[in-house]
């Protein structure tokens, strides 16, 4: 079973993120994810936020060096409180650097 998935620098966008959401929603296995690099905005962001309110698996998130801004940045930010991820990269994005610890802390 798939425990590490290394999908950086793909240009999947909001599609990809939207169709990797769907599957992260039922997946209870995968614990890494790193997506940099990959075109993502504020409305992917959105779809792998819900994947991550019912996600249990997941304990690192690799974000980083995509388009998510504010709005996209506090929805992630929403999803990894019910989450066990305990790890995330999350520099270069678009978002204000204060939306993730504002949300979190």
């Amino acid at each position: 079973s798939l425990q590490n998935l290394q999908l950086q620098n793909n240009k999947i966008g909001d599609s990809g993120a939207q169709y990797l959401a769907d599957g992260l929603k039922v997946n209870k296995t995968l614990t890494y994810l790193h997506l940099a690099q990959n075109q993502i905005g504020d409305t992917g962001a959105k779809h792998l936020a819900d994947a991550l309110t019912l996600n249990k698996s997941l304990t690192y998130l690799d974000i980083g060096t995509n388009k998510i801004g504010d709005n996209g940045a506090q929805q992630i930010a929403e999803g990894l409180k019910v989450n066990k991820v305990n790890y995330i990269v999350i520099h270069s994005l678009e978002a204000d650097s204060d939306t993730f610890t504002d949300v979190l802390y």
